[in-house]
């Protein structure tokens, strides 16, 4: 009887509710990386939010006044630019669909022209509305992980290492050294055009004006940080890196067993219909593991000609996870040039289930009576089986055969990868 103790007790009643839901991919990152990428990046939230990062990647419209898709703007004014008259034409768009800088901010170049800025690249972030750090044409910041999923698919140049770049020196870009002219305040005016825009913007902080919330070299430092935090790259989901994700396994097993005109239907009722998750713990050095202790109440069936028996019993099993994730990468990686990427290898998991101890009480019925019995017994009953998630996407399933431990024995295990709420560790 101690194969159907430990099959009523895996017999998860947890049926795959999420099949069928979106699937992502999961994201590749420890759980101390899952918590310290967000916090690394929100530490550069303050110069995102400062003016003239701000500004520059959505938080003004230069072209008040002027109609856009045959309305007047309404975005109130921060600054006014009589000399701008663009008529509904405001984004200059190439056939291909992409924005024409250059003749887009034409009549912007006349002001911001100072310094190296003189070649006339003077521009704005472009005007694609997943590429602003504001809501819409508010003047309102948007949430730090919107800013970080904008920061890695649309960087000028791709990846991680771009972003670093970009904080560093503007991807070597000497002939528009927008983040130097950032830093220094100066919006590439000349003096004289640097006292109007001054007093013109009087009201609203004065302009132009450096920026004080941190240093360029704590900037560049805080961007390496978080890089590092990713391992070096770029993931998907977008979310990766700029939110925690946690993870765990649901498991589904049932069995069945035909022996000597005997069927055993193993099933859960009550309690055994909930199945604890495993939370998944994931390591730098890319393993994993997890471990739940299952308290199940299972009952069965079976009959013999003239003979019937039922039972209930209460089993405590010890579930037990091991495996490992080669995308996971230590900080100390390269940053690459990549695109957010999805993962690249399988997930390896070893599932174990443990028999610890059972409480038993059966009847059965036969041509001279029924007879009663109760029993308590310990393990140490244990199968192992081996999982692989070969696209780790997150509601994704595998399953596997149950091995015959007696004749007339069939079954089956089904492991799942589902998202859960988690804290940081």
């Amino acid at each position: 009887m101690n194969l159907t103790r430990l099959v009523g007790s895996c017999f998860v009643a947890l049926i795959l509710s999420s099949l069928g839901l979106a699937q992502s991919e999961v994201c590749a990152l420890s759980d101390k990386q899952q918590h310290d990428a967000p916090a690394a990046f929100d530490k550069l939230m303050p110069l995102f939010q400062s003016k003239r990062c701000f500004n520059c990647h959505g938080g003004i419209n230069p072209f008040v006044g002027v109609q856009m898709n045959g309305e007047t703007s309404p975005v109130q004014p921060r600054g006014t630019h009589p000399e701008l008259d663009k008529g509904e034409n405001v984004v200059v768009f190439n056939p291909d669909g992409s924005e024409n800088v250059t003749k887009t901010f034409q009549g912007c170049v006349t002001c911001h022209d100072a310094g190296a800025f003189q070649s006339g690249k003077w521009r704005l972030a472009p005007f694609d509305p997943d590429m602003r750090f504001s809501i819409g044409t508010s003047g309102i910041p948007i949430a730090s992980v919107d800013i970080c999923k904008q920061v890695k698919k649309h960087g000028r140049v791709p990846g991680a290492a771009g972003f670093i770049g970009h904080m560093t020196d503007d991807n070597g870009d000497t002939a528009a050294p927008f983040l130097e002219t950032a830093f220094a305040g100066t919006m590439a005016l000349d003096p004289d055009e640097t006292d109007r825009a001054a007093d013109d913007l009087r009201n609203q902080g004065g302009y132009p004006a450096p920026i004080t919330v941190m240093t360029r070299g704590q900037a560049v430092q805080f961007a390496k940080d978080w890089i590092a935090d990713m391992g070096g790259k770029f993931r998907l989901p977008d979310e990766c890196g700029c939110k925690e994700h946690h993870y765990a396994l649901r498991v589904l097993a049932h069995g069945l067993m035909q022996m000597g005109g005997m069927t055993w239907n193993l099933r859960f009722d009550g309690q055994g219909t909930s199945f604890p998750e495993i939370p998944l713990n994931f390591k730098d050095d890319g393993t994993l593991s997890g471990e739940v202790m299952a308290v199940p109440v299972t009952d069965n069936q079976g009959s013999f000609p003239l003979v019937s028996c039922s039972g209930e019993r209460t089993d405590l099993i010890k579930v037990v996870v091991q495996g490992s994730w080669q995308d996971i990468t230590p900080a100390s990686q390269q940053p690459t040039s990549e695109p957010p990427v999805p993962p690249q290898y399988p997930i390896r998991v070893r599932l174990t289930f443990s028999q610890v101890q059972t409480n038993a009480q059966e009847t059965c019925s036969t041509p001279l009576g029924a007879f009663s019995g109760n029993s308590r017994e310990t393990g140490p009953l244990q199968y192992p089986f081996d999982l692989v998630f070969p696209d780790p996407q997150v509601n994704q399933a595998v399953a596997v055969d149950w091995p015959a431990p007696v004749p007339g024995w069939s079954g089956t295990v089904r492991g799942q990868i589902i998202e859960v709420a988690g804290s940081s560790p």
